[in-house]
């Protein structure tokens, strides 16, 4: 579950991320902020890709595209479930080589929570960039 809440915080990050470089994009004083963006959310997605198969769209791509860390995890502890007998050793050990590997990824999630989005948000806040960003007429009447 811990892999799952991670997958689910990455896409709100990314997508309140996405929302705001978006308002901001064209607006070339702000281009450090949107560049600090693609580089957290490139490490955000390699992190998400390396965890769960991102690319399952309909029932024929998961024999396109292979399985991921929680699916691999998942299916061993689904064999594991059967029968009436405790796990292998060899089940273990490759549960424990899935664990390893989903929590190598887990840390460099919190990594960039910790360290990069405390950053990104200061350097936001530094730019005081307006919550609402109304785009600019060339001519603005005044109403009358």
């Amino acid at each position: 579950s811990e892999t799952h809440q991670a997958i689910i915080d990455i896409r709100e990050i990314r997508s309140q991320m996405n929302a705001m470089t978006k308002r901001i994009k064209s607006d070339s004083t702000q281009k450090d902020i949107v560049e600090m963006a693609k580089e957290i959310n490139k490490e955000l997605s390699e992190v998400e890709k390396t965890l769960y198969q991102t690319k399952n769209r309909s029932g024929q791509d998961p024999l396109n595209f292979p399985i991921r860390l929680n699916n691999k995890l998942a299916h061993v502890a689904s064999l594991t479930g059967m029968g009436d007998f405790k796990p292998t050793a060899s089940s273990i050990a490759v549960k424990d080589e899935m664990v390893k590997a989903i929590d190598e990824q887990l840390a460099k999630y919190k990594k960039v929570v910790k360290e990069k989005i405390p950053e990104f948000n200061q350097l936001v806040k530094q730019k005081a960039i307006d919550a609402i960003i109304i785009k600019k007429e060339e001519k603005m009447e005044t109403p009358k």
